[in-house]
């Protein structure tokens, strides 16, 4: 029964520092391509706030299943 509580915690983890890692190799990716055309910032922010919201949605998600299957 312990594993099990632990288990969905570290799943939890590693599932929001997997998102939060994309999303920063996403920016990396999309600013080192286009600075030798321009540095759009709009752009820049855009993926940052995208992928910012797709964390917490997914956060959020994940959170309501396991506390969803708590009860």
């Amino acid at each position: 029964n312990i594993i099990g509580e632990v288990s969905s915690v570290v799943s939890h983890s590693f599932r929001l520092f997997g998102n939060i890692f994309g999303g920063f190799m996403i920016v990396t990716i999309v600013s080192s391509l286009v600075k030798f055309v321009a540095i759009p910032i709009g752009l820049l922010a855009f993926f940052g706030l995208f992928a910012g919201l797709v964390q917490a949605f997914v956060f959020t998600m994940l959170a309501i299943t396991y506390i969803g299957q708590k009860a």
